[in-house]
């Protein structure tokens, strides 16, 4: 009998031993790995660091004239019987240079995208006033229909003969206004 329970418990602790090195091995396997991908990861940040500085050194450190800094888009106020959403684009064009810029131009490009069956382009454009060196100015577009309820629109601005341009996402929503009752 002593036979067979020192047999039972040394094949216990054998099992345990087994398993126990099966798990310490499969730790050590999957440090390893990750211990490489670390070092590639770190090679990749080293060369993106690298390739940011030579990009960083190409962009002159202030632009040479106005730019959009934010695009947005409302909803503007409904005339009486219309159904079709109108929206206004406002966007804000800074000029970050040390001289004065004169009246320009600014381009809207509206993209309307119906779920990938067709795309519908629409352009506008907006008269900005001048602009004193390191001021801001708000500038909003007559009401205009963007697209179709439930379409994704997208709304770019550029500045003719300027740096400057943005661009913002719109969903259009799917419940179409109803008419101004009388």
């Amino acid at each position: 009998m002593s036979k067979k329970v020192f047999a039972i418990v040394t094949s216990l602790f054998l099992l345990g031993g087994l398993v126990s090195l099966i798990a310490v091995n499969s730790f050590f396997r999957e440090n390893s790995r990750l211990l490489i991908e670390r070092r590639e990861l770190k090679q990749e940040n080293h060369e993106l660091i690298g390739e940011n500085q030579l990009l960083k050194s190409r962009i002159p450190p202030t632009p040479k004239g106005i730019v959009v800094e934010r695009v947005g888009i409302k909803e503007a106020t409904q005339t009486e019987g219309n159904v079709v959403p109108k929206y206004t684009v406002d966007f804000v064009v800074k000029n970050p240079t040390n001289e004065s810029v004169s009246e320009n131009q600014a381009v809207l490009i509206v993209q309307e995208n119906d779920n990938g069956e067709y795309t519908r382009w629409n352009y506008s454009s907006v008269k900005i006033g001048s602009i004193p060196p390191g001021e801001s100015r708000n500038v909003v577009t007559n009401p205009m229909t963007l697209g179709k309820p439930g379409t994704s629109v997208e709304v770019l601005v550029t500045l003719v003969d300027q740096p400057g341009i943005a661009k913002t996402i719109f969903r259009v929503p799917e419940d179409v206004l109803e008419p101004i009752p009388n």
